[in-house]
């Protein structure tokens, strides 16, 4: 059970009960029964314990259930583990978290108060469990409607977070011999391989001692529930830390540390018993009850159609209810195999970015660039922080004062103290002042209005670390009409996952600060040159070659296009790796996807928000291992976040 601390109080446990109405256990061939309304559908709040201890809430739904003759349980294996556990067989977990991507994983980082510009936010003051992903919002379709709670004014989401799966959990004694244990742990994975999702379980062990309710001891227990109201199957208990909502950088979720589930004396055959616990883990997944037009429980986005088939339906039926395409949706909706990284604004986007590639950690070094100009600074900081293993961030600077918000509280936790940050492009005096207060060391690449000249000097910054990949990419320095340097965005990620420069030049001659730039770079033999020759001219190329360099043109017709090309290309990013989505429109979140590709040695694929057939055809043939998309639903959307990921592992 994780609990989050403050000064002033300790923090509530919030316990959510739900009971379910999943007893059918007619075969599937069998006419669907018109769905009866719930017998009684309400909700109770009870407060309890001492003033200072945790207080609880329940949320329970009660539906009537059909008879069921008495079946005598299918035997199954008896298995349990070997761990040292005084009241349980099976090691707690020893296992670490699942990492999809390297570098990234786990869920616990200090979060810091609001300090003044001039005072450092402190790294001592932890405030609990935050995630490092952005949480879905929440939903009310016809094919699901997503669990959430009234939090800080807003209905926020509940969900794991990233090192809370896969969902592990224990069988009481009572429970396995009843079933099986096989039987058990087979219907609770009913869920688990579901195309697109990252939602796993994992059985641990069997708890011998009675377990007769659930218990926020922090560990999520199957046991046998015999105090169920009449015909009712069973119980699901999600037990929360509710001071987990102030997640870092995005959208505020309801952290879930554990789920009990209880299975209630109703339940006499092992039919009934997939039927239960595929609706509990449903529960646990983070699913509400769907309900028809008419019933108490009915929302207007829960459609006018019946639902008296589904998992999730709130009241009895007799048909039996199988995960079907709707239920496997709604699964990838909530933990989706691409993983979302979003704030209300570009700077907040890059800082929870950066919060999810470094957690607790700090970074080698921070790269600072301005989220309030073009894309040329960024790009080749992007680029720069991946060859330093460092973060990237964006920062808007005031007149009076470099650095407020999350640029200010991101850039504390990752330099550390003291810490190194490199400020590239054109920055006010401010900036040297405020951060030389926090024990910082300042040094500015690039400060030119003359991305050909930043180009270079960053180039110049990069060598200095002595650790040079062996080729530069060459992109045009022109920009459409906001600033997007289109061909760039790929290169950012390439450059900096494989300690390669991004220089830019005029579209019809390369620049003599580059060509000469080049000629003082004996490990430099290979320029990639960005996009077709409407974007870098031939005679850019001849210019390349001349200084006896080989050179690849990457082109693929368009932005799109152009940034599938290098992600094909092996001797950059091999097989096995992630893949990083932005929008192609956007330069701010575009960039700050290029920083998290190099972090990864993953890709950047830019994508229209109604997706593209070339980054579906890639997605599909390489099959990447996890993967980001950057920037909020507004975007790129929630439907084609689900559609990429159902081609990703």
């Amino acid at each position: 059970m994780v609990q989050r601390k403050t000064p002033r109080r300790i923090t509530s446990l919030l316990t959510l009960a739900l009971l379910s109405g999943m007893l059918g256990a007619v075969p599937s061939s069998a006419a669907p029964a018109a769905p009866e309304e719930p017998a009684h559908d309400h909700a109770s709040h009870e407060h309890g314990g001492p003033a200072d201890g945790p207080d609880r809430f329940g949320l329970m739904h009660a539906d009537p259930q059909i008879a069921l003759p008495p079946v005598p349980p299918a035997a199954g294996p008896a298995m349990t583990g070997s761990g040292e556990e005084k009241t349980y067989h099976g090691a707690a977990d020893p296992d670490q978290e699942a990492q999809f991507l390297p570098g990234f994983g786990g869920n616990s980082a200090p979060s810091y108060p609001t300090s003044p510009a001039s005072q450092r936010p402190s790294a001592s003051d932890p405030s609990g469990t935050v995630d490092r992903v952005s949480a879905p919002a929440p939903q009310v379709r016809p094919i699901m409607v997503t669990a959430a709670v009234d939090y800080a004014g807003r209905r926020a989401p509940l969900v794991f977070p990233e090192g809370g799966l896969p969902y592990k959990f224990f069988v009481e004694r009572t429970l396995a011999d009843r079933y099986g244990l096989g039987q058990v742990v087979s219907a609770v994975q009913q869920w688990d391989g579901i195309p697109g999702s990252r939602w796993a379980t994992r059985h641990v062990g069997v708890v011998e001692e009675r377990v007769a309710t659930a218990t926020a001891d922090g560990r999520s227990v199957l046991f046998y529930k015999t105090d169920c109201p009449q015909g009712v199957g069973g119980y699901a208990y999600w037990q929360t830390a509710t001071g987990a909502g102030d997640a870092r950088y995005g959208d505020a979720a309801i952290y879930i540390t554990e789920v009990d589930i209880g299975v209630c004396t109703a339940v006499t055959n092992n039919d009934a018993l997939r039927s239960v616990l595929a609706h509990e883990i449903g529960h646990a997944i983070g699913m509400e009850h769907l309900c028809d037009q008419g019933q108490t429980c009915w929302k207007p986005g829960m459609g006018t159609g019946s639902h008296g088939c589904r998992v999730m339906y709130a009241a009895s039926s007799s048909c039996r209810r199988v995960i079907d395409e709707p239920e496997r949706t709604a699964t990838v909706h909530s933990y989706p195999t691409i993983r979302r990284l979003s704030g209300p604004s570009r700077v907040e986007t890059a800082a929870r970015a950066s919060f999810a590639a470094f957690g607790k950690n700090t970074a080698g070094a921070v790269v600072l660039a301005r989220g309030d100009r073009g894309a040329h600074g960024p790009l080749a900081g992007a680029a720069l922080s991946g060859a330093l293993h460092g973060s990237f961030l964006l920062a808007t600077p005031g007149t009076d004062t470099c650095l407020s918000g999350a640029a200010s509280e991101e850039l504390a936790r990752a330099a550390g103290s003291p810490g190194r940050v490199i400020l590239v492009g054109e920055w006010p005096q401010s900036c040297d002042t405020q951060l030389a207060g926090w024990n910082l060391t300042v040094e500015h690449v690039g400060a030119t209005p003359d991305p050909v000249t930043l180009g270079v000097d960053v180039a110049a910054r990069m060598a200095a670390t002595g650790q040079m990949g062996g080729a530069a990419f060459i992109v045009s320095a022109r920009t459409d009409a906001k600033g997007h340097v289109p061909d760039g965005v790929a290169a950012g990620a390439a450059g900096g996952a494989n300690r390669d420069p991004v220089l830019y030049t005029s579209p019809e001659r390369l620049g003599a600060p580059v060509a000469n730039w080049l000629r003082g770079q004996a490990g430099v033999r290979r320029a990639y040159v960005m996009g077709g020759a409407g974007a870098v001219s031939d005679q850019v190329v001849a210019d390349l070659r001349g200084l006896g360099l080989e050179v690849v043109r990457v082109s693929g017709g368009n932005r799109v296009g152009t940034a599938i090309a290098l992600a094909s290309r092996l001797e950059l990013f091999p097989t096995g790796g992630g893949v990083v989505l932005a929008t192609m429109d956007s330069w701010a979140d575009a960039v700050t996807g290029s920083a998290t590709g190099a972090r990864l040695r993953a890709p950047v694929l830019v994508t229209p928000p109604a997706g593209d057939a070339g980054v579906e055809n890639w997605l599909r043939v390489r099959a990447p291992r996890g993967g980001y998309m950057v920037g909020g639903a507004g975007a790129l959307p929630y439907e084609l976040q689900w559609k990429y990921s159902k081609l990703v592992k």
